[in-house]
């Protein structure tokens, strides 16, 4: 009866995610379609894996959602920066923390929909090389955000986890390594094994979202498996 009353709740919510997508650009914002028309690429990643997990679990997913979503994906990528992916399609403002949650949700979208990868294959192989080499480029340090950037870290570690490869196994070393020794350890009271909210977006959320995105961070390689699209 407890997992039933939980699959009936987890479908709601999926329900309730897909209702509040942009019709017309196929993404999310803050406030669910139609109180917002607008849309984004953070709102939208979230959002996409929440829909990934559900359909992962067995829960039912429109199908139009999807390709709506990808082809919200399409507009958020920049012409002529091959992987780059704006934070809204058209300010055309990039970050290293869109770039590897574009490049995540390339990954997802590329997996959910077959037809759709195997229609833009050689352009989403030459993104995904191109996302890869930025973001091991700035390795782990996002130069973007004074040097620490726990949403970046978070998304660039899935994004390439699922890559794998040599890349993968450099950044998950020197990220998991910068990640222990950013950790608050010794006698720090109830700060002990936290993270400090030491970037811009961590000051809002304090050390509760730091320490979360870190440790996210880390789970990745055992929490997730890899997806068969590419």
């Amino acid at each position: 009866m407890r997992a039933k009353v939980a699959r009936d709740l987890a479908q709601r919510a999926i329900d309730f995610t897909v209702r509040s997508q942009n019709p017309q650009r196929g993404g999310w914002r803050y406030q669910p379609y139609p109180q917002s028309n607008d849309v984004d690429t953070s709102v939208f990643g979230w959002m996409l894996m929440a829909l990934k997990s559900g359909r992962a679990g067995g829960l039912r997913i429109d199908e139009q959602c999807l390709e709506r979503a990808a082809g919200y994906l399409e507009s958020a990528r920049i012409p002529g920066e091959g992987g780059r992916y704006a934070y809204q399609p058209a300010s055309r403002r990039t970050t290293l923390a869109m770039t590897a949650q574009g490049f995540f949700c390339q990954e997802m979208l590329a997996d959910t929909l077959p037809a759709w990868r195997n229609a833009n294959g050689p352009t989403l192989r030459r993104a995904a090389r191109d996302s890869a080499e930025h973001l091991l480029a700035n390795l782990p340090r996002a130069a973007d955000q004074d040097g620490v950037n726990y949403y970046y870290w978070y998304y660039a570690t899935l994004a390439l986890f699922q890559e794998g490869g040599e890349g993968w196994a450099v950044w998950n070393r020197t990220l998991s390594d910068l990640l222990l020794k950013l950790q608050v350890a010794g006698e720090w009271g109830t700060a002990a094994g936290s993270w400090d909210p030491l970037d811009r977006r961590a000051s809002q959320g304090g050390r509760i979202y730091s320490t979360t995105m870190a440790i996210l961070s880390l789970e990745v390689y055992y929490r997730y498996t890899r997806v068969k699209g590419k």
